[in-house]
């Protein structure tokens, strides 16, 4: 069921001229990854909504639950929708966040973006992730959500 019920969503994605470029099965039960192209910011932005609301209308039609929250099963890995960026200059196609000699491979620019970025997190949040899920009864409600960047994939301390 889970590999038609990802074909229809990757049919209906391109319906709408969005490209899946991969998806399979995750960690969790239940939990898909379905990965599409990117585009210039806009677009972009435009297909993640398109994207959300289109798998969740799909699983609705077949009796199912699509969710982008971060732990929507206690105990169960987490969730969410992360997005990878990248920023290029237009007159060469170079990455603008590319420095080989930097000893991490970034840019002074990318690291002016990567510092604008957690300057303004949870602002951003408010709009990128506007609901908030407790996962553990002991958690305090007015406990800030917790900000990370690193080079690999981690998760918040």
């Amino acid at each position: 069921m889970a590999a038609g019920l990802r074909r229809q969503m990757a049919t209906t994605l391109a319906a709408f001229g969005i490209q899946v470029e991969s998806m399979h099965h995750e960690v969790a039960t239940g939990q898909h990854e379905i990965d599409f192209r990117y585009s210039d910011a806009l677009t972009t932005a435009d297909n993640a909504v398109t994207f959300r609301v289109a798998l969740k209308a799909i699983a609705q039609k077949h009796g199912l639950y699509c969710t982008f929250l971060p732990k929507p099963i206690r105990g169960d890995a987490g969730s969410g929708m992360h997005v990878h960026q990248s920023l290029v200059y237009t007159q060469t196609g170079t990455n603008a966040f590319a420095d080989p000699g930097d000893s991490h491979g970034l840019s002074s620019i990318a690291r002016h973006f990567i510092a604008g970025q957690l300057a303004h997190a949870h602002g951003m949040c408010a709009v990128l992730a506007p609901w908030s899920i407790r996962t553990n009864a002991s958690t305090p409600v007015t406990k800030r959500r917790s900000i990370c960047a690193g080079r690999a994939s981690i998760a918040p301390p």
